[in-house]
């Protein structure tokens, strides 16, 4: 949000009035005399400044008088009243707003373990509806969908044929089929059930236990905020020494999405269609933390999310530490800093920074997995870092992949 700087407009007023009402000399300079005679010109603007003046302090006397005489006016005709009775001002809550949990399936029956935490933790059926949209027509999985009744709505995606892919694109068929999957049942969500949003859960995450408290919480932040896209409660870089696990109630802004490559979306783990790219090194799921800590998110003050504040106390934050080089970041005799920056100022070195501390190093389009202004935040042995790019970043670099 941006806030235009307010002054009063009296002045200003009066400074028009006085130009377009002042009498028009009775005979105007010639250009070439002008020309002629610079230092008339000049002249004649200062004689126009302080006839301006003087007739600006004349309207305010004016003005004055104005105010004057209209407070004895109203002293003179008023008439006794009544003061209303004060009635106690009470808050009014909104009912919370009505949010659809859209699991993405497919053929793992294992869908079972994902729609019990969901359902263990629901607060309300009425305000969390719970929607499975199943790809691949696996009746395994369907039936165990079937198994939970009333309680989740089971709808499947009707085309299930194979995909002409592009030429140079062979081996991503499953990446083609999943976002046609997820087209679907985002249209399903949006164009059917005529929800304004909803929660995507793929069948194979476990959720938090403030997971719908979180989602309410943030959904009217969403709304509010033009420059915010989507909420997430992933962290690509959230295994367990990469994350404070003191502060479970510390969100960041980021500027990347996993479906970043417009025609994919990517599904990790061994049976994915990603054949397991990052997953034991990064995304196998035992690695990641799952909170286990209820964080009251709605009654959280999270205004300072929004972009102007956030970039305006993040990027100070940030660049405000201290600068270590990686080598130095890596050994131990630092700790007493607290948080560090490591800058890089390439594709190259942001690769090797980001391998040498442990954290993702793929990029798309420039932008560093869970990074924000070319910034990735993350804990290493026990203490906060930063590895950012050059304070007069300017934007990313989309030949960076």
């Amino acid at each position: 949000m941006h806030k235009r700087a307010h002054t009063s407009g009296v002045p200003f007023a009066l400074l028009l009035l006085f130009f377009w009402t002042r009498p028009t000399p009775s005979r105007a300079p010639s250009d070439s005399a002008l020309d002629d005679d610079p230092a008339g010109l000049t002249r004649e603007v200062i004689c126009l400044a302080q006839d301006a003046e003087v007739e600006l302090e004349c309207q305010r006397g004016l003005l004055q008088q104005i105010r004057e005489h209209h407070a004895l006016w109203n002293q003179r005709w008023r008439v006794p009243t009544v003061a209303p009775p004060i009635r106690p001002h009470v808050l009014v809550t909104p009912p919370p707003a009505v949010i659809p949990i859209l699991v993405i399936a497919g053929d793992r029956s294992t869908v079972r373990r994902c729609l019990d935490k969901l359902l263990h933790y629901r607060p309300s059926a009425e305000h969390f509806p719970i929607i499975v949209s199943q790809d691949c027509g696996h009746e395994e999985t369907a039936r165990v969908i079937s198994s939970y009744g009333s309680a989740v709505t089971h709808i499947r995606q009707p085309d299930l044929s194979n995909i002409v892919v592009q030429s140079e694109h062979p081996k991503f068929q499953g990446s083609y089929k999943i976002a046609r999957h997820y087209r679907w049942a985002l249209g399903q969500i949006f164009n059917k059930f005529r929800f304004p949003a909803a929660v995507v859960v793929e069948d194979d995450l476990e959720v938090a236990p403030d997971f719908f408290e979180y989602f309410q919480a943030t959904y009217p932040l969403l709304r509010a905020d033009p420059t915010l896209w989507c909420v997430s409660a992933w962290n690509d870089n959230g295994k367990e020494q990469m994350v404070d696990a003191s502060k479970p109630e510390l969100l960041y802004r980021t500027e990347f999405f996993l479906a970043w490559a417009g025609c994919f979306w990517p599904s990790y783990g061994r049976k994915g269609v990603s054949l397991g790219q990052f997953f034991d090194q990064h995304l196998n799921l035992k690695f990641i933390k799952l909170n286990q800590q209820f964080v009251p998110f709605t009654q959280l003050d999270l205004s300072y999310l929004q972009q102007e504040v956030y970039d305006r106390d993040f990027l100070a934050r940030v660049y405000g530490v201290p600068q270590l080089q990686v080598e130095k970041v890596r050994t131990n005799d630092w700790q007493e800093l607290g948080e560090v920056r490591v800058q890089y100022t390439s594709r190259d070195s942001f690769k090797a920074f980001a391998k040498a501390l442990g954290i993702m190093d793929d990029l798309k389009s420039g932008v560093p997995r869970a990074g924000y202004r070319g910034i990735v935040t993350f804990q290493f042995r026990g203490h906060r870092v930063y590895l950012a790019s050059p304070q007069t970043w300017a934007g990313y670099d989309q030949s960076w992949n």
